[in-house]
Parts: C-alpha cells; structure tokens; sequence
C-alpha cells in the first residue's frame, strides 16, 4: 500500500509541475506577443515533456530504470512504426468509407495548405513525443519497477484514455474511450517488444498527421488543416461522428487485432530481438 501511495505521490507531483511549466511557459509566450494556437499546443507539449524528465531525474535515475529514449536503431523504430502507424489508419480511413460512413469533398494542393500540414506534422511529433515520454516512458517505467509488466501496460493505458476526457465528443459513445484505450495496450506492448520509445512515437505521429491533415478527419474531436476535405455521413459507430475514426467501430476491430497480435508476439518470447537490430 505504501508504494502504492507513492507511485500515485508521484504521479500527482508529475501532474502539478506539469500545470507549473505551461502557466510559465504560456505566460513567457504573451509576454512576447506569440499566438495561443499552435504555438500554444507546443507549449502544452514541451510541459509534457519536461515534467517527467524531472520527476525521472530527481527520483528514479538512481533506480537504473530506462526512460526509453534511448535504444538500439532509434531511426529504424521510428520509421517501422511511422509506416505501420499510416498503414492502419489508411485501412480504418478505407473501411469507413467503403461503408458510407464518410465521403470525400475536395482536394487541396495550394501552398497555404502545405504550410500549415508542415506545421501540424511538427506539432503532432511534439504530441507523440511528449505524451508516449510521460505515459509509456515514465508512467509504464515507474509501475513496472513496482509491479511488474501487467500494471504497467493497463494502468497508464487507462490513464492515457482519462487524459482525453477534455476532448470534444469523447463522451458521444463508448467507442472513442475504448480505442484509445486500445492504442495505449497498444503502444505499452510495442514498448516492450522494441525496448523503447520510438517505435509507439512513430507509430503516434503518422497515425494523428495521417488521419488529420492528409484525410481530413478529426483527431480525436479536434480538427485543423488537412489535403483533403472530408466530411462524415451516416450512423456515428461507423464513421465515428465528430471524433473522427478513432470513434468507429472498424478502428475497435483493427485496434483489438493489433494489440492480439503484439501480445501474441510478447507472449511467444520476452526476450525479443529489438526491431532493426
């Protein structure tokens, strides 16, 4: 019960300097005149990132516990996971509109558009970046120093899902909770089976950039710029409604099967060859 206590302390400690460095941080930028868009989504996520490289620096370093920044072939994980992240969710894209649950309006190619699709990919690297470092790099290190590899796959999962209760239409069905929930399982396995951060990292990118600004789907409730104009149709646990795909049920099917199949990868061996070794 004590390390109970302690690893929630903990946590707690991680949220508090979080909310810390984004009231620094977002009052720095006003004090300069910045823009609370995007710019602000980077402060949010460069928070993400520092508070638990400073929690892992004050307490856990002695422990010997790796974050997973750094691993064998860092480009190799990254790529692999890119790819299969815009392989999945070209087939849940694909799926859904094969069953009419959403239709394609347009195509943009002028050069405001591809400004700001560069811009949203370097914010969904930050994204992906910060949010695998705090769930799977220090929440999912911290517990299975305590409690082993279970704990540390579910709890953060559920955690990660509970940190997007503020976005829009998470609550519209039970399926957009469920898939992230999903995707944390997931990204908590590919952790484990790679031995770092940067398969789920690539994997995270691609699979918000992808679904947003290239097919014009909302990410998970929020929508911005994208080369496609896409818009929704029909029942919500198809098309997903106003979540975008990671609300349809299809993206529940595909999700299931990729954390059954890590599993079973896991399973087979707990000591894997690192991908790209």
């Amino acid at each position: 019960m004590k390390q109970a206590f302690g690893i929630l302390g903990k946590i707690l400690l991680t949220v508090l300097i979080f909310v810390l460095l984004v009231v620094a941080g977002s009052t720095l930028l006003t004090i300069a005149g910045g823009q609370m868009d995007w710019s602000g989504q980077l402060v949010t996520n460069i928070a993400m990132i520092g508070a638990p490289l400073i929690m892992y620096a004050i307490f856990e370093r002695r422990h010997r516990w790796e974050l997973g920044l750094r691993q064998p072939r860092m480009a190799v994980n990254t790529g692999l996971g890119m790819l299969i992240g815009v392989g999945l969710i070209t087939l849940s894209f694909a799926g859904i509109w094969a069953l009419g649950g959403l239709q394609i309006i347009s195509v943009h190619g002028d050069a405001a558009t591809w400004r700001l699709v560069g811009i949203q990919f370097i914010v969904f690297a930050f994204v992906a970046i910060s949010e695998e470092l705090l769930c799977r790099g220090y929440m999912q290190g911290l517990i299975k120093h305590r409690y082993g590899l279970r704990a540390a796959v579910w709890i953060p999962s559920l955690l990660f899902a509970l940190l997007h209760l503020g976005n829009p239409g998470i609550l519209a069905t039970p399926l957009p909770l469920l898939n992230i929930f999903l995707v944390g399982i997931f990204f908590a396995m590919t952790r484990e089976i790679t031995g770092g951060l940067w398969f789920p990292i690539g994997f995270h990118l691609t699979w918000n950039f992808v679904q947003g600004n290239v097919f014009g789907l909302a990410v998970s409730g929020t929508e911005g710029g994208s080369l496609m104009t896409s818009e929704v149709q029909g029942h919500p646990v198809i098309s997903g409604g106003s979540f975008g795909a990671e609300g349809s049920l299809l993206t529940t099917i595909i999700l299931l099967l990729a954390c059954l199949f890590v599993m079973r990868i896991h399973q087979r061996s707990e000591r894997l060859p690192r991908i790209g070794r």
